[in-house]
């Protein structure tokens, strides 16, 4: 899938955003971001120990909205190229935000000039609202911060209006389970 940067957000270093999701039949959620364009004006975060963090979505971050088809209730995970991540559960639109209680994922990335690249892997087996045999619907987004300390915002739809990863518009793409 393609992510397309929002019409409010600055020109960006990055050109180019793709993202790959896959619902594994096991109840993990398999992740794949790449994105190409002058990687030298982009900020990466520095690799940190892999741990739980708030607040990543304020610089260079990738992340992935998940609900069961048809409910109101998502979780949103944050990764960052740092190692570090974030998950929250939210009883509807931006309401009743909650840690989400998942093990760590598993997050590798890596960056050249031209290209950075993002792979994860979330058990997200112990969350009932996501069944393993049940139809995901998933919106997958980049928070992309420039050398200057812009953000540009990207994802695969954007509501009308300022950039929103939360809204009904983003959860874009449906996975049905692979198996």
């Amino acid at each position: 899938m393609q992510l397309h940067r929002h019409p409010d957000s600055p020109p960006s270093p990055v050109e180019h955003i793709e993202a790959l999701a896959t619902h594994l039949p096991d109840g993990r959620l398999s992740l794949v971001f790449s994105a190409t364009g002058d990687l030298a004006r982009v900020r990466l975060p520095e690799e940190r120990p892999q741990e739980r963090a708030d607040g990543l979505w304020r610089h260079t971050c990738l992340e992935a909205f998940v609900r069961g088809a048809g409910n109101r209730s998502y979780f949103e995970f944050n990764l960052s190229p740092s190692g570090r991540w974030a998950a929250y559960r939210f009883d509807g639109h931006r309401s009743g935000m909650a840690e989400a209680d998942v093990p760590p994922p598993i997050i590798r990335s890596a960056a050249s000039v031209a290209q950075f690249g993002l792979v994860a892997g979330i058990d997200v087996s112990a969350l009932p609202e996501l069944g393993p045999l049940e139809i995901w619907e998933v919106g997958l987004s980049a928070v992309i911060e420039a050398d200057d300390g812009s953000v540009s915002h990207w994802a695969i739809a954007h509501p009308d209006g300022p950039p929103d990863f939360h809204h009904d518009a983003c959860f874009a793409a449906t996975l049905p389970p692979i198996g």
